[in-house]
Parts: C-alpha cells; structure tokens; sequence
C-alpha cells in the first residue's frame, strides 16, 4: 500500500496566497466601503427630492393663493396655508375700511354742499360786485357825473328820466341798482343792526358827493373781500384734506377766516362811522347845496344837516 503524503506548497504557491490573500482582504475591504456609499446614496436623494416636492407645493400654493413665491421660499406648506388666510384676512378688512371710507367721503359732500355752494357763490358775487365797484369808481373819479343837487331837483320836480342824464351818469345808476347785496352774508353778527341800515342807505348813488361815493364804493370792497376770505379759507382746508371737505368745514373755515375778517370788519365800522360822523372829513356843502337840503328838510335845519350828512357833506 502506498502512502501519499500532503505535499508542502511551494514558495510561490505560499506567496500567491499570501498576495492574495492580501490584495483579496484590501479589495473587499474597499468594495464594502463603495457598496456602503452606494447604499446610502438612494437615501439621501429621496430625501431631497421629498424636500423639493414640498417645496413646490409650498411655491405652487403660494401662487394659487395670490402671494409673491419669493416671500414664501424656506416656508412648510402649512405655513404658507396660514399666510394665504392671513393675507386674505387682510384685504378683507381693507375692503371694509374702504368701503366705510368711501360713505364717509360721500357723506362729507353731502352734509357740506350747502355751506360749500353758500360759499363759492360769495366767491363768485364777490367777483362781480368789486368788478361793478371799479367801475363806478373810475366813473366817480372821470369827473363827469351830474351834481348830487341837480339828480334831488330832478326826482323832486319828477323829471329823474335818463334823457337828462348823461351817458356816465346813467351807467351809473344802473351800477348802483345792482348793489343790492346781503353784507351779513360775509360777517354775521359782527355787524350791528343799526351798521347794516346805515349802509344800505348809503349805497353809491348820484346824490352823493364826489367824496361820499368814494367812502361807500370803499366800504362796499370791504365787504365783498370778506366773501373773498371765506372762500380762500375753504380752498385751504379742503387741498389739506385732499380735496375732502371736513365734516365740520363751516366751523373750521370760521375759525381760519376769523382774523382777516375782523380787521375788515372794523375797517368796514371805521368807514361807516365816517360817512355818518357830524363834522368828520368830508366834503363841503355850498350854500346852493345848503338851501337845497334845506328845501327838502322843509325848513327844518335838524333835519336838513341829517340829511346832508347821510350824503357826506359837512356845513
């Protein structure tokens, strides 16, 4: 019987194995390291890719919701929900505050379209009555006019026709006919009962003298600027209010108009108290125009000064 005994392995089987075993260890060890990498790799994609999904949603949702996708970039989805209702929230209470503004607005006009319609209307006869007031003036100081004597003895003797009128002389007493205006209109109770009679006596007439139709054209464009003042203050307030008139426009417009129209009111008073004033500088009465005065009182000098004066002359 023969006996086979293990042979032993040569040096190069015993280096191949050890090489091999060797390379064999170092690539499996590397191959691990790559399979592992490559294993975790599909995770980490699929967890980006959830994160972009959500935040499409959260862009497409932003859009659909009306918001600008910039100011929704980093947010959740349910946070962009929570601001579309904040968002919507908000325009709802702008649409409310809006639409309360607006009959605020409407109601503004309404309960001051009769000051505001008071007012410009001053404005606008104001505009037209100091237009009548130079031209009477110019009339007054062209020097043309007939005399306050001959234009009484004509209304006496029941001769007051315009074909004994000159042409300046009749286009002013159609001027004098369109003075005709309410002056508590533009200072209320800063005029007196007794002022408001002595003016409306004391319109521009011919039966004036030269000087006393000068003094009442005068105190007239006082009151016609009063007017003026009014309808500046309403300007004034409603460009600050941007164009909308304050619920309390009349009292607000009283309060800024009250300095300058005090001052013309006492100029106004000063103007009155001159024509009326016995003695004050006014022009002087002849004696023609003495007699004359005289006539009409009847003989009753009391009464002719009275009337004298009430046309501006002094004796």
């Amino acid at each position: 019987m023969v006996q086979i005994l293990p042979r032993e392995p040569s040096l190069a089987e015993l280096l191949g194995t050890g090489v091999g075993a060797g390379v064999g260890g170092g690539v499996s060890a590397g191959l691990q390291q790559k399979l592992q990498l490559m294993a975790g790799q599909p995770a980490a994609r699929a967890k980006e890719q959830e994160q972009e999904q959500k935040q499409l949603r959260a862009l497409l949702l932003a859009k659909a919701g009306g918001i600008d996708p910039s100011e929704v970039v980093g947010l959740e989805v349910g946070e962009v929900s929570q601001l579309i209702r904040s968002k919507a929230e908000e325009k709802k209470a702008e649409a409310r505050a809006g639409e309360m503004g607006q009959k605020q607005v409407e109601s503004a006009f309404k309960i001051t379209a009769p000051i505001r319609k008071e007012i410009n209307a001053g404005a606008r006869s104001a505009r037209d009555t100091i237009s009548r007031l130079d031209r009477m003036e110019a009339l007054v100081n062209k020097g043309t006019l007939i005399g306050p004597v001959y234009n009484e003895t004509l209304k006496k003797i029941g001769l007051d026709i315009p074909a004994l009128k000159n042409p300046d002389s009749q286009e002013f007493e159609k001027l004098t006919a369109d003075m005709t205006r309410n002056i508590r209109d533009s200072f209320g109770a800063r005029i007196t009962t007794f002022e408001l009679e002595v003016f409306l006596k004391s319109i521009p007439t011919l039966s004036q003298t030269t000087e006393g139709k000068k003094r009442v054209i005068e105190n007239r464009k006082i009151l016609e600027e009063g007017k003026q003042v009014r309808s500046k203050a309403m300007m004034e307030i409603l460009q600050e209010n941007n164009g909308v008139p304050p619920l309390d426009l009349e009292e607000q417009v009283d309060e800024r108009a009250d300095t300058e129209l005090d001052a013309l009111s006492q100029r106004f008073k000063e103007g009155v108290e001159r024509i009326e004033a016995p003695g004050g500088p006014s022009e002087s009465l002849s004696r023609d125009q003495a007699l004359e005065f005289l006539k009409q009182a009847k003989g009753s000098k009391a009464k002719a000064r009275e009337l004298a004066r009430q046309q501006g002359f002094v004796f």
